[in-house]
């Protein structure tokens, strides 16, 4: 399992009721076979899956995913909020840039520095 190799530590959070494929969402006539990023058919599908209490936060590390939470958040009551990781990136730098630029709610170098945001 994939998200247990990325997620270590952090897979005793995951709830793998919130696993959405954009492969299988296309093959459902109602939402209409193109709905690849940054369509936010599958990230409001995910949350919809999950008995949540709160915001949705969303981990990504591209301009795709950033433009998917935000239009998430634009036709439901529900707020998403993007967390760019620019650790995987080829130039950090440009990266932090480029989430900084187009307001992501939080920038880290990666995945496990997510614990101490919620510790803080």
């Amino acid at each position: 399992m994939e998200q247990k190799f990325l997620l270590g530590k952090l897979f005793r959070f995951f709830n793998p009721d919130g696993n959405v494929f954009i492969e299988d969402l296309a093959r459902i006539p109602r939402y209409g076979g193109r709905i690849d990023k940054p369509n936010p058919v599958s990230l409001r599908k995910s949350a919809s899956n999950l008995s949540r209490k709160g915001d949705i936060l969303y981990v990504g590390d591209s301009m795709e995913d950033l433009l998917m939470t935000k239009a998430a958040g634009k036709s439901k009551n529900q707020k998403y909020i993007f967390a760019g990781i620019y650790g995987s990136s080829r130039s950090e730098r440009n990266k932090i840039k480029l989430f900084k630029d187009n307001k992501a709610d939080i920038i880290i170098s990666n995945i496990n520095d997510i614990p101490e945001l919620f510790s803080e």
